[in-house]
């Protein structure tokens, strides 16, 4: 319906300065090519909206959800990220010492190099994150055991 309104008001715009199909190019192909490039706008358009969410400031309850935050400029900034949807982000190289990430779902992050120092993690879910090369120290583990007394890890108790 709304690409048949667009068409309608191409024909309209087209008619209003005299071209017709017999006048040079066939409004025809003017009104195909006008819209293709009006379904590419809407299909950007639609892209955008879809990422709005991942400008949303670090705050309880933020969704990220696939947003790439990898190497957050200055750091992670420690507002707590309390129950936040990181599903699917790039969370590449954030330094989030000293934050309170309780009950955060992490589920396909990739978190390669994150720094969590001095960080809670009680009862989020990192299942399923890619956690490479991050830094466990001090760390409060989803399974509320701490980084230090499990060999300066996390991992495995997710």
């Amino acid at each position: 319906m709304k690409n048949k309104l667009i068409t309608t008001a191409i024909i309209a715009v087209f008619a209003s300065y005299g071209v017709s199909a017999g006048n040079g190019k066939g409004l025809s192909e003017r009104v195909a090519t006008l819209e293709s490039n009006v379904a590419i706008l809407m299909a950007r358009t639609a892209q955008l909206e879809g990422l709005q969410h991942c400008h949303s400031m670090p705050q309880a309850n933020v969704n990220w959800h696939g947003c790439d935050k990898s190497n957050m400029e200055g750091g992670y900034g420690g507002a707590p990220l309390s129950e936040a949807n990181l599903i699917n982000s790039d969370l590449r190289n954030v330094n989030f010492s000293g934050v309170s990430i309780i009950a955060t779902d992490f589920n396909g992050a990739n978190l390669d190099g994150a720094n969590f120092t001095n960080s809670s993690l009680a009862y989020s879910n990192l299942v399923g994150a890619n956690v490479p090369n991050v830094i466990w120290s001090n760390t409060t583990c989803p399974d509320e055991t701490n980084s230090d007394e499990n060999n300066g890890t996390c991992e495995g108790h997710f």
